[in-house]
């Protein structure tokens, strides 16, 4: 990373476990973030996790462009695809302090669960809500099941992150 042309706001997280991120602005401190990721790479996540399915990927970190207003984590959207067909919306609030969970139903009606964390905040539907449940739909052609993770920001949509693991193992 320390030849890295890297934007303005990143971030850093692994591709095989959850949770774990570090926000970084302009070029990398790489003696830092070796010293913060330590053992990131080499933890075999998916026996924690239970996400067998994982046992194969490559362990590696990932350096993606920060999206937004810089030190606010955006909702997180994740779609519910089972059989081709969105069937479930999560969305993620508060993700640097106060972290909920909202569930709806693919045409935004509130639903009842919670899925082990706190509620968040009442929400209106994405402003495209539409094209969400499609592309979410079109990501998962050809399985049986998969979450398809996204952000709008700023009326755009972003791509997060596919999964066959709504929520672990």
């Amino acid at each position: 990373l320390a030849d890295v042309d890297l934007p303005g706001h990143w971030v850093l997280k692994p591709n095989h476990s959850c949770i774990r991120r570090l926000f970084g602005r302009g070029p990398a401190d790489v003696d830092e973030l070796r010293r913060r990721t330590a053992g990131w790479v080499g933890e075999r996540y998916w026996r924690k996790s239970e996400e067998w399915a994982y046992r194969r990927a490559r362990p590696c970190l990932l350096v993606e462009e920060f999206i937004g207003v810089p030190g606010v984590v955006p909702a997180d959207l994740k779609v519910l695809v089972v059989a081709g067909e969105p069937r479930l919306v999560e969305l993620h609030t508060g993700r640097n302090d106060h972290h909920g969970i909202r569930l709806y139903s693919p045409e935004w009606t509130p639903l009842p669960w919670t899925i082990g964390y706190r509620p968040g905040p009442d929400a209106g539907p994405p402003e495209r809500l539409d094209d969400l449940l499609k592309v979410a739909t079109a990501l998962s052609d050809g399985f049986d099941m998969l979450r398809v993770d996204c952000y709008e920001v700023d009326g755009e949509l972003w791509f997060g992150e596919l999964t066959p693991y709504p929520g672990a193992g």
